[in-house]
């Protein structure tokens, strides 16, 4: 897998993002794992960055129980939980927080991307890469709960 384009490593500027955000923004312990130890992904939040030269798609995915603890540091608490939209949209906030760290990164890079806007989904799917495109996985545990960060990307033009 290569992970090092056009001066990039891919695999280090997601993982400091993520760790950036989780972190530092939400003082939410962070551990990188070697693999997911879970088995149903059931909701993914992700956003897409495009660019002249660079294009991805970057993804978070995890199970129910992973997606409340997450919206539950975003919110401030629980109290808020009871509303499952609550929980998609926390999620949502996540991916586009972390599609932030990771533009600035790319941006400084000299890669200008712009980012769309965050989406959320939830049940049982598989996600497929572009030809030509490459995958970066990177597993944590976030305060006792795994997720997974896929980052699908391709840099054009590449020599």
């Amino acid at each position: 897998m290569g992970n090092v384009c056009q001066g990039l490593d891919v695999a280090a500027l997601v993982e400091e993002s993520f760790r950036e955000v989780l972190e530092t923004m939400f003082a939410l312990p962070v551990e990188k794992l070697d693999s997911p130890t879970i088995d149903e992904l059931a909701v993914v939040g992700m956003i897409g960055l495009a660019g002249k030269e660079f294009h991805g798609l970057l993804q978070i995915h995890c199970t129910q129980p992973a997606a409340r603890v997450l919206a539950a540091a975003l919110l401030g608490g629980e109290e808020m939980l009871d509303d499952p939209a609550m929980i998609s949209d926390s999620l949502g906030e996540l991916a586009n927080m972390l599609g932030g760290s990771v533009k600035q990164r790319v941006d400084s890079a000299g890669n200008k991307v712009e980012i769309s806007l965050p989406s959320v989904l939830e049940g049982q799917f598989e996600t497929h890469d572009a030809r030509g495109s490459e995958r970066t996985e990177l597993a944590f545990r976030v305060d006792g709960q795994d997720v997974l960060v896929c980052f699908v990307h391709e840099f054009k033009n590449e020599e």
